[in-house]
């Protein structure tokens, strides 16, 4: 007899049912074994001893161990926080037991992986505890809050927008990956200890908390909406979201504004430059024009790439609320179902064109008044950014494409695209900020661009087929 049932849950099939961070880690294992056959030199040809910190590794060894963690923290919170496991004996603890050692287990992967392609093994202790606790806040911490998802999805960007910049940016990963053995050792002991602490709320406990907490701040905004929000939440909130009324796609719930997307470059860029600054303060007392410029161009393309990816995936995630925009056609103020379609997508279209182009200048504004850049590069890079961020607001048409239906196979192909896509746009912008010549610049500035828009201009009209070819069930749940 087994005398821990729980672990035969982790080792089936059971885990990866409805489950895209598991599934995803498994097909971030392909290139993430390649990788670990193959000898330092190779992955790094001018430092091997440094081969730890290359782009493509560290790339491959981060998003791996993410989406590892985050499948098997998900899983966890998925089994525990069911309502009839708190008359089963032992059935929490079972679980919670089984997710530690799994977690430690699990641990020694990219452990050794850093230790293979000689990183100091304080630093790789560290890296392999902030890979984890990365995880356990995208799968983890999955409090099963009845209203108000909105703060989900902030707590979920403020992990993006304040753990990336510091994990994925080659300096900040190289300074957490060689930090002194006196530094190290207690960082890695409070990461493991939050990691394993966050293991022992009790699911009642949990509900209890957000409940109250859900009462607490409904008694607050029914004051403030009598006393304050008129005056500032309410126009604060018009003003965010102003945008010209013929680029607005109705169909949007939460419409992103022209002074929103501005804040969401701007913060993004000036974010990372500042805690570039702050690390190098700490270890460094004094800052060279030199240190200067790489961080400009470090910001610019680190918050560059977030905040590309994150207006497009507000800007095209309507497709995904379908039951709202099927029963907006029951109303038949748009027409046929043709018609419908069609102005739906031609909504979408405007709207991505109008804050592509917001972005892009904002990009370009903070690019020419960190950088100096050559008129060539100023046209390249908008070029480059333009059409990105029109590619990616048709990410998630792209389920239509494959005819996928179901959440988990869309939500797999999300992830891939814009999993995929930090990479690349990640490596257009270093290319172009950095020169002004060779192929890497005419690939990103002339080449993929017209890819780009060829591709946008092809799903699309492979979208409006699709979209009226289904087969509409108006009481579907988004």
């Amino acid at each position: 007899m087994n005398p821990n049932p729980s672990l035969r849950s982790y080792t089936s099939m059971h885990l990866f049912r409805d489950n895209p961070l598991a599934i995803t880690s498994a097909l971030f294992l392909i290139p993430f074994a390649v990788l670990l056959g193959l000898p330092a030199h190779t992955i790094d040809s001018y430092y091997p001893q440094h081969a730890w910190a290359q782009h493509g590794f560290r790339f491959i060894l981060i998003m791996f161990c993410v989406y590892l963690y985050g499948g098997l923290l998900f899983h966890y919170w998925r089994q525990v926080t069911e309502p009839m496991v708190v008359v089963v004996p032992r059935f929490i603890r079972r679980h919670r037991q089984t997710s530690q050692w799994l977690i430690l287990g699990v641990s020694t992967l990219p452990f050794f992986a850093l230790i293979r392609f000689h990183a100091p093994w304080p630093g790789a202790l560290v890296l392999t505890g902030l890979f984890a606790l990365l995880g356990t806040g995208f799968g983890g911490i999955r409090v099963p809050w009845k209203k108000r998802r909105w703060a989900q999805y902030v707590l979920r960007g403020l992990l993006i927008v304040f753990y990336l910049p510091l994990i994925v940016v080659g300096s900040l990963y190289w300074d957490i990956g060689s930090l002194p053995l006196l530094w190290a050792l207690p960082l890695a002991v409070v990461i493991w200890s939050a990691i394993m602490v966050s293991l022992f709320f009790r699911p009642e406990r949990l509900r209890s908390l957000v409940e109250a907490q859900e009462t607490q701040y409904d008694v607050k905004s029914d004051y403030y909406s009598t006393k304050i929000s008129p005056s500032i939440f309410r126009y604060w909130r018009v003003i965010v979201r102003w945008a010209p009324q013929t680029w607005k796609n109705p169909l949007a719930l939460y419409p992103m504004g022209v002074l929103s997307v501005v804040l969401i470059g701007t913060a993004g860029v000036l974010v990372t430059l500042f805690i570039a600054v702050i690390v190098r303060r700490m270890t460094h007392p004094m800052i060279s024009a030199v240190f200067m410029h790489h961080a400009a161009i470090l910001s610019l393309v680190t918050g560059g790439t977030l905040a590309v990816l994150l207006v497009s995936a507000a800007n095209g995630y309507w497709i995904q609320q379908n039951a709202d925009w099927r029963t907006v056609f029951l109303t038949g103020l748009w027409g046929s179902k043709k018609q419908f379609c069609r102005q739906a997508l031609r909504h979408h279209a405007r709207q991505s064109i109008f804050l592509a182009g917001v972005l892009t200048l904002t990009i370009l504004a903070l690019s020419t008044s960190l950088l100096t850049l050559h008129i060539l590069q100023g046209v390249a890079l908008t070029a480059f950014l333009f059409t990105t961020i029109l590619w990616l607001s048709y990410a998630f048409f792209f389920a239509y494409l494959f005819g996928l239906h179901d959440a988990i196979h869309k939500k797999i192909i999300h992830m891939l695209v814009f999993g995929l896509s930090y990479l690349v746009v990640n490596l257009g912008l270093l290319a172009l900020l950095q020169s002004s010549t060779g192929f890497r610049f005419w690939f990103f500035g002339l080449c993929m661009p017209l890819l780009l828009v060829i591709w946008v201009f092809f799903t699309h009209r492979q979208t409006l087929r699709k979209m009226v070819r289904e087969d509409w069930v108006l009481d579907a749940t988004p």
